[in-house]
Parts: C-alpha cells; structure tokens; sequence
C-alpha cells in the first residue's frame, strides 16, 4: 500500500456488522460508491453545484478544463491515496473527483455564505439533505483527497479571498455538531499557547 494512502477500504467484517456506519446513503463522494444506485439522484445536484462553482469565473469552459488539467496531473498521487482497488481510472477517475470536489469546495462557499445560495437549493432549504451530506462526507470511503480539494480551491478562489481552505472545512464540519461558530483558538486544540 503506498504511503499516500489516506482513503482506506473497510475490512469486510467491519462492512459486515453495520454496513450503514461505512456506505453513503444519498450521497457517493469520490470513486469508491461511484454510480451505485442509492446516490445516482444526487448526480444532477452535483452537477448544479459544479456549474455554480465554474460560474465564478469570466471564462466557465475555461474553468472547467483548468481543473480537469488540474486533476489530471494529480491524478497518479490521488489514485495512490485510495487503499484497496478502485475500478475507476484515467478519464472516468479525473471527471468523477472533479464533479465530487466541485461539490465540495462550492459546498464550503454557500456555508459561509460567501456565494449566493439559490433559494431552491434543496442541501440548504432541506434539513435533511445537508445532515445526508454531513454524514456522506464523514464516512471512511467517501472521501476526495485533500490534495484535490486544495488543487481545486487554489484555482477557484477569489483573489482577494482571505479565508484559506483549512477554515472553511473546519467552518462547515463545526456546524455539524453545533450552531455555534467553531473555534479558531489555538489554546483549544494546544493546551497552553506554544508562544508562550
């Protein structure tokens, strides 16, 4: 298994005794789950979150095929983070971690809300869509590699944009658990400050 690997295959008998603990319900992240039938209606909202997130741009197609090229040349380092076999690769591997990382990276904005959200857009209008995706993207196997989704929101961000990609996700995954804004304190994760 390659040192790279951090998206790991649950052993069998783990799947076996609770198989909801590991298998994405509504929503496949990453190549693992890719086109099974529980999640294919969530397909078109990724799309829809795709097109949004290349629409930030003057140029979409032109966004589009950055973070294809992107991902391409990630894509032997992102196949290496995924322990076990994963059936997918080349083109199908490329489309499918930048559909699911579009999703997430555009997922992120519209939490903070530094990008409109639309006023029909079920993951925030629908409780139980954004708890289906919390818990999708939580689960062992579904996952992007952070690589990806650093790739991708290094592209895609705003020039002026002072949030980093490390506060968003922390940001989104606080919100899980509480209403409260998740804290950014060092002493919290630290102990005693380390300047000290």
């Amino acid at each position: 298994m390659s040192s790279n690997c951090c998206v790991f295959k649950t052993p069998i008998i783990l799947n076996g005794h609770n198989r909801q603990a590991y298998v994405p319900d509504a929503f496949s992240i990453g190549p693992r789950h890719y086109g099974q039938i529980h999640s294919k209606g969530t397909q078109k909202l990724k799309l829809k979150y795709l097109e949004g997130l290349i629409h930030h741009s003057p140029n979409p197609v032109t966004r589009l095929v950055e973070l294809e090229e992107a991902m391409t040349e990630i894509k032997l380092e992102t196949h290496e983070c995924y322990g076990g076999p994963v059936i997918f690769s080349g083109e199908e591997f490329v489309k499918i971690l930048v559909l699911d990382g579009c999703l997430i990276i555009e997922l992120f904005w519209k939490d903070v809300d530094e990008v409109e959200r639309d006023e029909d857009d079920p993951i925030f209008i629908m409780s139980c869509m954004l708890h289906l995706l919390y818990l999708a993207l939580i689960l062992q196997e579904n996952q992007v590699p952070w690589l990806v989704l650093d790739s991708f929101f290094n592209l895609t961000r705003a020039a002026n944009e002072t949030k980093s990609l490390s506060r968003l996700a922390i940001e989104f995954f606080g919100n899980m658990f509480s209403s409260d804004a998740p804290s950014m304190d060092r002493n919290l994760f630290f102990g005693k400050d380390l300047s000290e």
